[in-house]
């Protein structure tokens, strides 16, 4: 008797492998939830979703930065908001200071309450922050924001100053521009200092005496401290410090006893908001007749009405404007920045489920593999036991 069940038995061992390694690429995608785990199971396949996968990725930061552009925009809109709060105060008390009923005194409360709103126009254009950043001082001019995987993919939001001065409300330092700037020439020995002005030269005592003695415009009236300091009086007797002086030509408009041949336009720039202690020597009562009343030689060829302290209504209205205007620009922005946000939301998803086709287990296709495969491992391993008892039974008989 020939003993030949030895091949048999390896036939029946390599078939049970393959079942064995059947049912464990089955249960390896029904544990990870993915029919690729590794290159070798779909080289295609893996190259396609690792490319959706960084797809999705990128579009999830793109939603985070969108919402970043979004809240940036609610930041803006809540600080304009406050602005704008503070611009319809000012209003409302300047329209009720220009009221006739009301005294000097009634009226500079108004003015320092309206100050105090302009202070905090100023403070809250200088504050507004995001992550660092300043919004509204006029330091940057725009923030991008990236609301896509692409280069391409972004949006902007312009940004504004939205100070006092940016708005309009701000007092200007010169009305007109400068001709010419007084400047001290070089004295001669023993000599008081001179300035020169559009070719003309004075000492510093007639300048000073021009500019302080008497001569009055817009109803203000400029006068000289003890120490030589410049200072500018309104009707109601309150001083203001000079913080600048300029001389330009006005053709013979203004002519002062002692100024300079020609007549040339004296400018002095003061705050008409921060009064100051009256300097040494000065009443702040009026009185029935100063020494510094006006000149008689002072003389102007318009005699403009005296225009009041406040703010005028044209120019609060401008400010209300630009506020307005800006806010509009952040309220499309948002708009926009959401409309963007939608569309990404929806790619997102579109690749999502794009690389779930592509990459994810059929559950019910690897839970028929994997209970196929156990049947024929069961089987396999039956038959392996029949072939080795074969042989057992083979060697006994020749025993």
């Amino acid at each position: 008797m020939n003993i030949s069940n030895q091949s048999l038995t390896q036939v029946v061992r390599y078939n049970l492998g393959l079942h064995q390694q059947r049912k464990q690429i089955a249960v390896k995608h029904m544990a990870s939830g993915e029919r690729v785990n590794q290159a070798k199971e779909g080289p295609a396949a893996a190259a396609i979703a690792n490319r959706m996968t960084a797809r999705t990725q990128g579009l999830t930061q793109a939603m985070r930065n969108a919402s970043d552009g979004l809240a940036l925009a609610a930041r803006l809109e809540s600080s304009l908001e406050d602005i704008n709060n503070e611009l319809q105060h000012i209003r409302k008390s300047t329209v009720g200071a220009l009221n006739g009923t009301l005294s000097d005194i009634d009226r500079a409360t108004i003015g320092r309450d309206i100050q105090n709103s302009l202070d905090t126009i100023d403070r809250i254009a200088e504050r507004t922050q995001f992550n660092g950043m300043h919004l509204l001082d006029g330091s940057r001019q725009r923030v991008s924001i990236q609301v896509g995987t692409d280069d391409g993919d972004r949006l902007y939001i312009d940004l504004e100053r939205m100070n006092t001065q940016a708005l309009g409300l701000a007092p200007e330092e010169h009305a007109e521009p400068v001709a010419d700037t007084l400047e001290p020439n070089e004295p001669p020995p023993m000599s008081a200092p001179a300035f020169q002005a559009n070719g003309r030269t004075a000492d510093a005592d007639a300048v000073f005496a021009f500019m302080a003695g008497g001569f009055q415009v817009y109803g203000y009236e400029a006068v000289q401290g003890a120490d030589g300091s410049l200072y500018v009086r309104d009707e109601d007797y309150n001083y203001y410090a000079v913080y600048s002086s300029k001389v330009t030509d006005a053709g013979g408009a203004i002519n002062g006893p002692e100024a300079p041949s020609g007549g040339d336009t004296v400018e002095l720039g003061f705050n008409p908001w921060a009064p100051v202690a009256a300097p040494e020597g000065f009443s702040t009562t009026p009185r029935a007749t100063t020494a510094d009343a006006p000149s008689e030689n002072a003389s102007t060829n318009e005699t403009p009405a005296a225009p009041s302290r406040l703010l005028s209504l044209e120019a609060i209205d401008h400010a209300i404007q630009q506020v307005d205007r800006f806010r509009g620009y952040l309220g499309a922005t948002e708009n926009r920045i959401d409309s963007a946000l939608a569309t990404i939301l929806e790619q997102k998803n579109a690749v999502v489920a794009a690389r779930s086709r592509v990459l994810d287990a059929d559950y019910a296709h690897e839970s028929a593999q994997l209970a196929s495969a156990q049947l024929l491992e069961n089987a396999g391993i039956s038959v392996l036991a029949q072939a080795n008892q074969a042989r057992s039974t083979i060697v006994a008989l020749l025993g």
